[in-house]
């Protein structure tokens, strides 16, 4: 089953910024952190150097949170919840994955987990 409207999920960079000299050092590891020395080249930014992370970069707002199957994920707590009005309003007839919250702890978590599986069918608004 698929949503009815897909829009296509462009990223602006799917490559990861990486920390300044992290590819020249060993002791430096490659996640990413903010260079603050203020004569940094990677601070100021100067051409040729380390990208940095910045709001440009940012998914678009409709295709936020969306997984390449065109769905979004959505966490259920209680069975309450299912019956929320976030589930019963939903966006642009996307379909959403229940992940129930400590399904197969209890008996009461088995319930909600079936009744989660049963949540999941496309909406068509």
């Amino acid at each position: 089953l698929r949503p009815l409207v897909r829009p296509k999920i462009a990223k602006e960079r799917t490559k990861t910024f990486i920390q300044h000299q992290s590819d020249q050092c060993v002791k430096i590891k490659p996640n990413w952190r903010k260079p603050r020395g203020t004569d940094g080249r990677v601070h100021r930014r100067l051409k040729g150097q380390i990208l940095t992370p910045s709001m440009g970069y940012g998914s678009n707002k409709e295709t936020k949170h969306t997984l390449p199957s065109g769905s979004r994920k959505l966490l259920v707590h209680n069975v309450k919840e299912l019956d929320g009005p976030h589930i019963s309003q939903c966006r642009d007839g996307s379909r959403w994955l229940c992940q129930t919250h400590g399904a197969k702890s209890s008996p009461a978590g088995q319930s909600q987990h079936q009744a989660a599986k049963r949540l999941c069918i496309p909406y068509r608004c």
